[in-house]
């Protein structure tokens, strides 16, 4: 029977991952731009925000939430930035602190932008004080779908309670249930448009 659950989770999963992404890859740019406009404007507004020091930001494929504005703005702030590396041979995903957008980050693994190797700067993880995740899908209660390799979950796993973590998400991101699994984590807060 628990097999069952699990391969009906996994069934699940996927079939609202496929939804999504065939909607996030069909936004016409422009919504994107305004919709990323709105949410980073909510965002900069959040109180955890203004006074949080160290930020750990993902760094958007160009379907997702838009997050390139949002880090330079935040370096331009005097924030200190963290950024995901993802360790394809360690199955994880490390805070790294950023200083220069343009001329620091390469595309890694998945194609994402990220740290070159002359650029890693390791962030412990109690240095960081908030967390804005992505994702493909959230419900409600924070539950949140990513593309299914699970290196957030991993990685939020490790993190204290006192963190706050937020998923970025277009309003049509935004779906009634997730299903979830023992080792999926939940974001704290949304902040969608």
């Amino acid at each position: 029977m628990v097999y069952n659950d699990i391969v009906d989770v996994k069934e699940k999963k996927k079939s609202i991952r496929q939804e999504l992404l065939k909607k996030l890859r069909s936004q016409d740019k422009e919504q994107r731009r305004l919709k990323s406009e709105k949410i980073r404007e909510k965002l900069y507004a959040h109180e955890k925000f203004k006074t949080a020091d160290t930020v750990m930001f993902y760094i958007a494929e160009d379907i997702e939430v838009d997050t390139e504005q949002m880090i330079r703005d935040s370096l331009k702030s005097g924030k200190k930035i963290a950024v995901p590396i993802t360790i394809v041979s360690q199955n994880k995903l490390i805070a790294s602190l950023l200083i220069d957008f343009d001329k620091e980050l390469s595309k890694g693994p998945y194609g994402i932008l990220q740290p070159k190797s002359d650029f890693v700067r390791p962030v412990a993880l109690k240095k960081i004080d908030l967390i804005i995740v992505p994702g493909v899908a959230f419900d409600s209660r924070g539950h949140r779908l990513g593309h299914g390799t699970g290196y957030y979950d991993r990685f939020l796993s490790k993190i204290t309670e006192n963190v706050l973590t937020i998923g970025l998400a277009f309003d049509f991101q935004l779906v009634d249930n997730i299903p979830t699994s023992s080792h999926d984590i939940a974001v704290k807060e949304l902040i969608s448009n």
